[in-house]
């Protein structure tokens, strides 16, 4: 049997040594006026460290500098504590989403299946902020022929809705988070049907071996937590009832090309024809306000904690980790250790 390797945790930081190193570069911009980026600062038993900062403002008297903490490979609750911050600055400001990359391991940062974004997910179920994930964001679509036109790249962008969308129903992420709301922006809705049936095929043919919930299917999680939003999107509207009409929301795209204004309406109302009246309505409308907390009685001032949540408001009906625990699944790299296992006995 393969053994696999065991490798040393990646070393983190404390909270106090994060804002220690905030405090040093705020003071250093109070009196040079520049911010140390990297920010060095000593740490104890002679030891230094250098820290990149992740906010800097320098105003008339006054500098704030933040350091996004870094727990390493054991996270305790304030890991990834900058953008908790911000999260809760922007929603008592009103706000209703924030964006989200779709793929965050091709910008160098921690997959969704780690705890690394766990304080996210407390805090925008807190807050009732629906996390956003424009199509792209987290990188391109699968690299195509060198000569391959624009158009083939612009065809393919929804696949990486597609992809994020697949990472999350077969992560921990809504399992232990009913109530996180994740909006698919610009990357369609017809590609939802086989996706979920897809989905939950592998699902029932594959969780008896590998890490994944073993009775909650991936159709549960995508209809509660996913919605996504179209342009056009022709079949789509065929199969709205497949994907969940409260699931579907409609943009106008201004000012991309792929947008059909000045002519949006339009366009909407030649797709929408032949849905009823009630369906449209919440597509172009009642939809989002519910994802995104908004008051169906016209637009006045309120929070958006007030509104919808997917699971009610209510905790989760099971305890993940102990579901896991107990479950005989296993990780990629042991699954393909146990095949090499078994091909080096039978040759």
């Amino acid at each position: 049997m393969a053994r696999q390797e065991i490798r040393p945790l990646r070393r983190g930081w404390t909270t106090g040594a994060c804002a220690a190193a905030g405090a040093r570069a705020a003071f250093t911009a109070l009196l040079s006026g520049r911010f140390p980026d990297p920010v060095r600062v000593r740490l104890p038993r002679g030891r230094a460290a250098n820290f990149g900062l992740a906010l800097a403002e320098l105003g008339e008297g006054r500098a704030r500098a933040g350091i996004l903490k870094d727990a390493g490979d054991d996270p305790d609750v304030t890991h990834g504590a900058l953008i908790v911050a911000e999260i809760e600055r922007v929603a008592a400001k009103g706000a209703r989403a924030i964006g989200l990359p779709d793929n965050p391991t091709n910008l160098k940062l921690p997959s969704y299946h780690s705890p690394y974004w766990e304080p996210v997910w407390s805090t925008l179920e807190e807050t009732n902020l629906t996390a956003v994930m424009h199509f792209g964001s987290g990188g391109f679509p699968p690299q195509t022929a060198p000569e391959a036109p624009f158009a083939v790249m612009i065809t393919l962008m929804g696949t990486t809705s597609m992809a994020a969308a697949t990472e999350l129903v077969f992560s921990p992420v809504f399992h232990k988070h009913p109530n996180l709301k994740v909006a698919f922006s610009e990357g369609g809705v017809g590609w939802m049907p086989y996706l979920v049936e897809r989905a939950d095929y592998v699902w029932r043919k594959h969780k008896f071996y590998q890490n994944i919930h073993p009775t909650v299917a991936p159709s549960e999680l995508f209809r509660r937590n996913i919605s996504g939003c179209f342009i056009e999107d022709e079949v789509g509207m065929a199969m709205r009832h497949e994907i969940g009409i409260d699931n579907i929301t409609w943009e106008c795209d201004y000012p991309h090309s792929d947008s059909f204004w000045p002519k949006s309406r339009a366009r909407a109302e030649e797709m929408l024809a032949g849905v009823p009246d009630e369906e449209a309505a919440k597509i172009v409308e009642l939809n989002t306000r519910r994802w995104y907390a908004f008051p169906e009685a016209g637009f006045k001032s309120c929070m958006a904690d007030s509104g919808w949540r997917p699971n009610d408001g209510n905790p989760p009906d099971y305890d993940y980790d102990e579901v896991m625990a107990g479950h005989g699944g296993v990780g990629i790299e042991a699954f393909m250790n146990k095949m090499e296992e078994q091909k080096a006995q039978k040759a």
